[in-house]
């Protein structure tokens, strides 16, 4: 039995369009085909998909495998989903679940019926944190997605998140005017709408040399949802022990 597709969804850092399908009864096995997207500014791996991936039928919840295969930021790469069914099982009324019901979840019937997903929203947000004499971050970019973030300022990945959180991710240039000596930028908080801060992941560590320049690097910050409101974001230079801010508002 085959089947055909046209769902997109976007689920931590993928865009994940899903074209056909195959299941055989005799050898009880479901075959999805799609591909995967990398909006984030790491590299990955397909494969990992299948960490967070349950195909739920008749209620239950099985997990499925990813084929494997690396994704590199910006790119498009083809997998496959794979599942060794229990008995009895049809194609109509399953539903591929990318993350926990918990989570913010992408869901894609195999009936044909509409996938939904949330998806990340780019924000108009920018400003210049002065930290003392020299050092400074100029922010130029940032989104609000429905997703965790994990690796280093300048290679983010993204995973799940609960439901009542998103992440504010900020892009920004660091420079350092100082004509001698090295500015290293070791902290970044928001003081978010309820009054609490969150704290960057990965953590703020921009180590700009002497009247250098480090471009498109990134904070990321856990906030509760739906993540608007107004923002304050404070960065701190080490050498200096100086600390600078911004706000911004997200509507």
């Amino acid at each position: 039995m085959a089947f055909t597709l046209n769902d997109t969804v976007w689920w931590s850092g993928y865009v994940i369009h899903v074209t056909s399908g195959t299941y055989d009864p005799i050898k009880r096995l479901l075959k999805v085909e799609a591909t995967f997207q990398n909006t984030s500014t790491a590299q990955t791996e397909a494969s990992q998909v299948g960490n967070d991936l349950k195909v739920v039928w008749n209620g239950q919840f099985m997990p499925g495998n990813v084929t494997t295969g690396p994704v590199p930021v910006g790119a498009t790469a083809s997998a496959e989903i794979r599942l060794q069914t229990p008995k009895d099982f049809t194609v109509d009324g399953t539903v591929l679940a990318f993350g926990a019901p918990d989570e913010h979840q992408a869901l894609v019937p195999l009936n044909g019926d509409p996938a939904t997903s949330d998806t990340p929203t780019n924000l108009l947000v920018s400003g210049t944190v002065k930290m003392g004499k020299y050092a400074a971050f100029a922010v130029n970019k940032g989104v609000l997605i429905p997703a965790s973030c994990n690796g280093y300022p300048d290679r983010i990945k993204y995973g799940p998140i609960k439901k009542d959180q998103v992440s504010i991710v900020l892009w920004g240039v660091a420079t350092n005017s100082a004509p001698l000596n090295d500015a290293y930028m070791d902290q970044g908080f928001l003081l978010v709408p309820d009054g609490t801060t969150a704290a960057s992941i990965p953590a703020v560590g921009y180590d700009v040399l002497a009247k250098g320049t480090v471009r498109n690097d990134g904070m990321c910050f856990d906030v509760p949802a739906p993540g608007s409101g107004s923002y304050k974001l404070t960065m701190h230079e080490q050498r200096s022990k100086a600390s600078g801010s911004i706000t911004f508002v997200i509507p």
